[in-house]
């Protein structure tokens, strides 16, 4: 997975999936916990960067469904030299 900051066109390659496989899973489990997957219908997961903070790359995982109004958020920094830690976790609810 390659990770691009735009305007500044810094680049992440972040190549073994480590990011990604851990954010499904964070993502997978709230969704379980509060047992959306039963109401929700199909789930929409959308990556992206924010910004870059000091030498850390912010982003965003936005979790949606085709049956609920409600989205989450679930953001957090990366160092790219360990792309595989999240930094700075927390989730955040919003009404469509």
């Amino acid at each position: 997975m390659w990770i691009v900051a735009l305007p500044s066109g810094k680049v992440v390659k972040e190549t073994d999936g480590a990011l990604w496989n851990d954010l499904e899973k964070k993502a997978c489990l709230y969704v379980d916990e509060k047992h959306l997957n039963e109401t929700g219908g199909k789930v929409f997961l959308t990556l992206a960067a924010t910004k870059w903070e000091k030498a850390r790359l912010r982003f965003r995982l936005e979790v949606r469904f085709s049956e609920i109004e409600d989205r989450y958020f679930f953001e957090g920094a990366i160092d790219p030299p360990h792309a595989e830690t999240i930094i700075d976790w927390k989730i955040t609810e919003t009404r469509s």
